[in-house]
């Protein structure tokens, strides 16, 4: 919401109590007006007979100036009435509007916490060798070039942004999955990002064509489809739900609570998904990856426009 638009209100109100004051003003201006004229006309007009002015004629003056007194004050009356119908009116729209923004603020709060919970909900699962230092360290090391010998294997399960950090590291490493590995042969990612950044060459539409397959795969096996659809729902939301000057702030709050993993994501996500190029132009508007790391900013620069990483 703009300044104008939390002065606007304030400044109504402002000429509605100036309008009361005025008819108030008025009626009381001209209801000592029709007195004065009233006794002028009763004392001092030399055509009235020097009966009218006899005090038990009085009475009758006063009926004169009763009549004239009771439009005078209905008209001021009817002012003042409808100054306070003006003021009651400004006061409902305003308590509507900021009816209508609280209801936004927490739609979009809701939102947040829908993504929150769609992190919370992610999950990543391996197997982690236990060892422990050899009987002959010295001899282990020249046998399998470790101190150490494996006693057994432990299961570990990360949640939510542990979670998104592992599998990113798992996609950046380019690890085989142990079900689909000849369908979807690992690839070397960091050297195909590097490929398919040197746009214009025959080798980057094949790396990136590697990389956009692996991606999809990824996406598949990591269960990050539903993340990004959340993603993208909170984003497409923000302007209608807040306003179009108030929601940058909001969603400024939004983009400073991702962790770098998930910028990570994200901008692979804007650079190899189809959807996630949809979102570029919003990427743009609110500067995405303006806190991504000094090595993501490197991998995107080339394939990125440059207005997603500005504040």
């Amino acid at each position: 919401m703009s300044k104008s638009d939390h002065a606007a209100p304030g400044g109504i109100e402002k000429d509605e109590e100036n309008l009361f004051a005025k008819g108030f003003a008025l009626a009381l201006t001209l209801t000592l007006l029709v007195l004065l004229f009233g006794a002028v006309v009763a004392q001092l007009a030399p055509h009235i007979p020097p009966s009218i002015k006899a005090i038990k004629k009085l009475g009758e003056v006063g009926d004169f100036v009763g009549g004239m007194l009771n439009p005078v004050i209905s008209g001021c009356t009817l002012v003042v009435a409808f100054a306070v119908w003006r003021l009651q009116k400004t006061e409902l729209t305003e308590t509507q509007r900021e009816l209508q923004i609280q209801r936004g603020q927490q739609r979009f709060f809701d939102l947040l916490n829908v993504y929150h919970r769609t992190v919370d909900s992610i999950s990543s699962s391996y197997v982690r060798p236990v060892n422990r230092l050899a009987k002959d360290p010295m001899k282990s090391m020249q046998e399998v070039g470790s101190m150490y010998e494996q006693v057994g294997s432990e299961h570990i399960t990360l949640i939510g942004k542990a979670a998104l950090a592992r599998e990113r590291e798992n996609l950046e490493a380019g690890e085989p999955h142990e079900y689909f590995d000849d369908e979807y042969p690992t690839i070397n990612w960091k050297s195909t990002v590097a490929k398919a950044a040197a746009l214009g060459s025959t080798g980057s539409a094949e790396a990136l064509a590697k990389l956009q397959q692996e991606w999809i795969f990824a996406q598949s096996s990591l269960v990050l489809s539903h993340y990004f659809r959340t993603f993208r729902l909170l984003l497409n939301e923000a302007e209608s739900l807040l306003g179009s000057e108030e929601h940058r702030r909001y969603v400024a709050i939004f983009i400073a609570q991702l962790s770098d993993d998930e910028l990570m994501l994200i901008g692979y996500y804007l650079w190899l998904d189809p959807h996630g190029n949809e979102l570029l132009p919003m990427a743009k508007q609110y500067g995405l990856l303006q806190s991504i790391s000094d090595h993501g900013r490197n991998i995107f620069t080339a394939v990125l426009p440059l207005e997603v990483f500005a504040a």
